[in-house]
């Protein structure tokens, strides 16, 4: 059952991967280019707010499948415990010293900071608008 759990939370994260890999593009590309100009500025902080989402899923997916793979049902329940969000840095501790990947931690790590980056920005800049 074990296995079974980290290996469909990590399918789900593959899944989503590749969107929020497409949405960060967008978010480059397009969104943060619109925040430049006054008059667009809200809906590129809508924008990069709703992208935030999906990063934050993304991050959280991987961080669920890493903290299941290092620490079990007792560092899964105890981090869902700190207000879910605990298991991202599970996570890190878990890639770091329970598995021994310094990159997988490190990629965890920027994520949460991605995903924390763009909801501040987008709330900054949606509280900017002209209205």
């Amino acid at each position: 059952m074990r296995e079974w759990i980290a290996e469909k939370t990590l399918a789900a994260y593959g899944f989503l991967l590749p969107v929020a890999e497409i949405a960060f593009l967008a978010v480059v590309l397009i969104l943060l280019p619109l925040a430049a100009w006054r008059r667009t500025r809200g809906t590129a902080g809508v924008g990069l707010f709703l992208a935030s989402y999906l990063f934050g899923i993304t991050t959280w997916l991987l961080g669920a499948g890493i903290t299941f793979a290092a620490f079990g049902w007792f560092g899964l329940i105890l981090g869902l415990f700190v207000l879910g969000f605990g298991l991202v840095p599970f996570g890190v501790a878990g890639a770091y010293f329970r598995i021994g990947s310094t990159e997988l931690a490190v990629t965890i790590a920027v994520m949460a900071v991605i995903s924390l980056g763009t909801r501040f920005l987008g709330l900054y800049l949606a509280d900017k608008t002209d209205a």
